[in-house]
């Protein structure tokens, strides 16, 4: 699931850019093979019953309407301290009976084949993506007609789901709700089964209902973000430095040095704002594994994997800067890392290229300090552990 994501979703990558993307509707039919496998029902149970769900992550829609978050947490006392706004499973599972879809936002924190999905879509689309799972019980609409200020993949997982899409009523970032008579004929009428995708940019209104099968759809979130969003964190830098901070003089004697001292201002300005974005970096923040996760995946393969099928890449420029009191001061990045030199061997085998065996490493000073010499490094984001057989 998480390799080339949207490609898996709508084929054609460069027609769906050139003729869909942010501009019309589309419904891509049976273009996942295994949709049960980016939500497994395991993984939904799992979800939708951790004590670490919380009240911000879910949603409860009832004919249109939010269910009171009062139906459905609870406080809970975990060690010495009280936790608030814990979702409780079984009532949930009272209000879905009853006829609420269930909505869990930023599924991505919750379900990894969600996450890296997301982390896919990022890298394709160079914006902030998210993940909504949408439950909803047979039968049962759930939300109002209504269109979204984000573009969105339907991705149908479990079940199917009736779908109504309408002409684009605005081209404005907002939402808003309609009257399902005011909307006319819908310009896409289907029925969604495990594996379709439909694409809906923002702006078209929707309505989607449960035949006689519960539904599973997760919904991947694109922001339609607008020029004002993309000038406004440079603008806002610009103007924070110390030159556009100081006060001036609107009753000098000389009321042209005021105009002038504008103009300058002005003129300065722009041509940061102009430099600013030539050295934009596009690419989404978003896209890269959380280093956390990343360290912990190293150290669980360099702790539990056999040592000559596991290589060791840099990932980060690094080099020795001196050595002090039998320490080697190990600079990566802007960072420095103090190593007992009995490491210099292996220090100086990694540093030498740009893959290393961790057997080698090992044969260079002892399997303990070579396993806690790349453990450390691995921590630091300076080098990933991989498995040889599947690189």
């Amino acid at each position: 699931m998480k390799a080339e994501f949207l490609s898996a979703m709508v084929g054609d990558v460069s027609e769906f850019f050139s003729d869909h993307w942010l501009n019309s509707p589309r419904v891509y039919q049976a273009a996942l093979a295994q949709p049960a496998e980016l939500l497994p029902v395991s993984e939904l149970v799992k979800t939708l019953t951790s004590s670490a769900l919380r009240g911000p992550h879910v949603r409860l829609i009832k004919q249109g309407a939010l269910v009171d978050r009062l139906k459905y947490l609870r406080t809970i006392r975990l060690t010495a301290d009280h936790v608030p706004d814990v979702v409780e499973p079984d009532l949930v599972l009272g209000e879905f009976g009853a006829g609420a879809t269930i909505v869990v936002d930023k599924l991505e924190d919750f379900a990894l084949p969600v996450r890296g999905a997301c982390m896919s879509l990022r890298r394709s689309l160079s914006m902030p993506v998210h993940s909504h799972a949408f439950i909803t019980p047979p039968g049962e609409t759930g939300f109002r007609a209504h269109h979204d200020p984000i573009s969105g993949f339907i991705v149908q997982v479990h079940g199917a789901k009736r779908w109504k899409v309408f002409a684009r009523t605005e081209t404005s970032v907002s939402n808003r709700t309609y009257s399902i008579d005011d909307l006319g004929k819908p310009i896409i009428e289907t029925t969604l089964h495990p594996g379709d995708v439909l694409y809906i940019p923002h702006g078209f209104p929707h309505v989607a209902t449960a035949p006689e099968v519960m539904s599973v759809h997760v919904t991947f979130s694109c922001p339609a973000p607008t020029w004002a969003d993309s000038l406004r964190p440079l603008i806002e830098n610009i103007l924070a430095s110390a030159e556009f901070k100081n006060v001036p003089n609107h009753f000098a004697s000389n009321s042209s040095s005021y105009h002038l001292g504008l103009q300058e201002h002005a003129a300065e300005f722009v041509k940061r704002l102009v430099q600013g974005v030539e050295d934009l970096d596009l690419r989404a923040d978003e896209s890269k594994e959380p280093a956390i996760a990343n360290a912990l995946e190293g150290l669980e393969l360099i702790s539990r994997g056999r040592p000559e099928q596991t290589l060791i890449c840099k990932r980060q420029d690094m080099r020795i800067d001196s050595s002090v009191d039998g320490l080697d001061l190990l600079r990566i990045d802007d960072a420095v890392l103090k190593l007992p030199q009995r490491f210099r061997a292996a220090l100086d085998l990694l540093l030498s290229q740009e893959y290393s065996l961790l057997s080698d490493l090992q044969e260079a000073i002892g399997a303990t300090p070579a396993t806690a010499l790349v453990s450390r490094l691995a921590a630091y984001g300076a080098v990933v552990a991989s498995n040889r057989a599947s690189s």
